[in-house]
């Protein structure tokens, strides 16, 4: 063939015969489509053949010393793909037909980065196994790949062990295998994860953001709220960083904790981020800023089937009530834009206050909130109190601190909502209170010394009662033979006798 001249149309129908072949057996493999792609290079022509080397796609060529020698994939990018839109058991059997094929342990390190994201944490561990068995020994990434499979399926004992194995396997755990273990602690076992951040600095690292992350979620879910708050606020005191999923768990603790001005500072540090907030977390903050316990629970799913087993079906449910709750949101926005279009009822006033149907400003700062079964008591204790108005929406009423004119500037169309603004001013307020004040001490005055007066006369008429009439003295006295007076004249003879000695004796 060589003497033919024709080496590269011969080397064409080589290739194309292997590539066709290549093509029937990675079919009846089961391989996907686009991974039925394969290299080919002319490495020496002889006469009696022409020597081709062939790789599979996402093998590379190691340059210079290797002389062109396949060393193995890059990345895998069919397999990897394949596996990371594949869950359950579709996953499990790829994996157990993929397994006995894998060399490098790049492979190994791609399969088990698609068991740790559906937590098949025992096939992880199976497969770590079984590299060891094949001589392929694992490094920090491996192991950080089951020690996710372990957090994702809360194996927090299994974890810790894992850590024990890399240290005896002279490998340190880094700040990640760390993080795996505390996000491996179920909400029972809050104290644990606590325990392991504290016992980090011991191992010569310090914990970052998702650390912090994952001991708040357990925290917040084992209904420790205070806690939880805490760790996200030293996430923001250490300077780490923060995802929107330690976000919405700090947005939970405080729906929790009914913390809502904390949630609505929450929220627009993550509108800073562009980070968004879960939507029922959400509507539950502003329904307690409203004086609710929660938000009306949503409309019922249109699906009558039970919530599947199977995580990738329940991920796929969460995603469909996700966009049920975006239509729902989208409804109220354009609600919102109509009630904006369409114009506000003209205002009117009653009793000090003007009324604007329809409208609302400074939503979700309260001063204060009570039931609004009757309003004259709410106009009462916006006038008493200094308030600028009240909204009354849902039979409650919200009470805004801002004045009035600020309250007239900052008036948005909100549906079912009435506002009455106060119109008196603060100086008449003033001197309202003040008359007040002076006309209930001088009510308090009057009270006191009518109370004086009262008390004076009882003693008057006990007095009166405990001393005798003289009728009765003279009685008594009468009684006792005194007070007549013939002894009241014995009375006065003896005390004008004479007192210089004894009377002198007569003749005799």
């Amino acid at each position: 063939p060589a003497k033919s001249g024709r080496p590269a149309s011969l080397a064409m129908a080589c290739w194309r015969q292997c590539r066709s072949r290549l093509a029937v057996q990675s079919r009846r493999l089961g391989a996907p489509r686009e991974s039925r792609y394969f290299l080919a290079q002319l490495q020496d022509v002889t006469p009696s053949g022409i020597h081709l080397g062939l790789g599979a796609r996402g093998f590379q060529q190691a340059a210079g010393d290797d002389g062109g020698r396949v060393t193995g994939p890059r990345h895998y990018p069919s397999l990897a793909q394949t596996l990371r839109n594949t869950r359950g058991r579709e996953l499990l059997r790829i994996v157990d037909t993929a397994v006995p094929n894998l060399k490098h342990i790049k492979e190994f390190s791609v399969v088990l980065k698609a068991l740790a994201l559906d937590g098949q944490w025992r096939r992880a561990l199976r497969l770590l196994r079984e590299m060891q068995e094949m001589g392929v020994q694992p490094n920090l990434i491996t192991y950080n790949q089951v020690l996710s499979a372990m957090s994702k399926d809360k194996q927090v004992e299994k974890a810790l062990g894992m850590l024990e194995e890399m240290r005896q396997n002279a490998i340190e755990p880094d700040v990640l295998s760390y993080s795996n273990c505390i996000g491996a602690c179920k909400p029972s076992e809050w104290e644990r994860s606590l325990q392991i951040m504290e016992s980090m600095p011991a191992a010569g690292l310090a914990p970052d953001g998702p650390c912090f992350e994952h001991a708040a979620a357990a925290c917040e879910e084992a209904g420790e709220w205070q806690r939880s708050l805490a760790l996200f606020m030293e996430i923001a005191q250490r300077e780490l960083e923060s995802t929107s999923v330690g976000h919405n768990y700090a947005l939970s603790a405080a729906r929790q904790g009914k913390q809502w001005r904390h949630g609505f500072e929450i929220m627009a540090e993550m509108a800073k981020r562009t980070f968004e907030p879960d939507f029922r977390l959400r509507q539950d903050l502003e329904a307690q800023s409203r004086g609710l316990d929660r938000a009306p629970p949503p409309e019922p799913s249109a699906r009558s089937t039970p919530s599947p087993d199977n995580v990738w079906q329940r991920k796929q449910q969460l995603r469909e009530l996700r966009e049920q709750d975006k239509r729902r949101q989208e409804e109220r926005k354009l609600e919102q834009d109509r009630l904006e279009r369409e114009p506000a009822a003209k205002p009117y006033e009653e009793e000090g206050f003007m009324v604007y149907g329809g409208q609302d400003a400074f939503a979700n700062k309260n001063a204060h909130t009570m039931p609004a079964m009757d309003i004259a008591a709410c106009r009462r204790v916006c006038q008493e109190r200094g308030y600028g108005a009240f909204t009354v929406w849902s039979n409650q009423a919200y009470f805004r601190s801002e004045g009035a004119a600020e309250i007239k500037e900052g008036m948005k169309r909100a549906g079912g909502t009435t506002m009455y603004v106060n119109l008196e001013p603060e100086s008449q307020r003033k001197a309202r209170l003040k008359a007040r004040q002076e006309e209930e001490r001088r009510q308090e005055q009057d009270k006191q010394r009518q109370e004086r007066d009262a008390r004076r006369k009882q003693r008057e008429e006990e007095r009166v009662l405990e001393s005798p009439s003289p009728v009765q003295h003279s009685a008594s006295q009468a009684a006792r033979g005194e007070g007549g007076p013939p002894q009241r004249a014995a009375e006065a003879s003896w005390e004008a006798r004479p007192r210089g000695g004894p009377p002198a004796s007569g003749g005799g």
